[in-house]
């Protein structure tokens, strides 16, 4: 894996606090990194911007990504 040119994946537009990650043999095979630290939102211009706190994240979750639907696969960390 390697850190990804394009850092958008089609999903989680607004969140600052990512590392996307793709595989070196196929750009189609993507991860995404997301640390688990405390959630700030502010308002810029007509949009919002979702901001993970690094200083509080204990740990960071990595989740596949289903480029087919645009949405993360859960790791098994995910809340029902």
């Amino acid at each position: 894996m390697q850190i990804a040119e394009t850092q958008e994946i089609g999903t989680l537009i607004a969140l600052q606090n990512k590392m996307v990650l793709q595989s070196s043999r196929s750009s189609s095979t993507q991860k995404i990194i997301i640390p688990d630290g405390n959630v700030s939102c502010i308002q810029s211009g007509g949009h919002v911007l979702v901001t993970l706190s690094k200083s509080t994240a204990s740990k960071v979750e990595a989740y596949d990504v289903d480029k087919l639907l645009g949405r993360l696969v859960d790791n098994g960390s995910l809340p029902l």
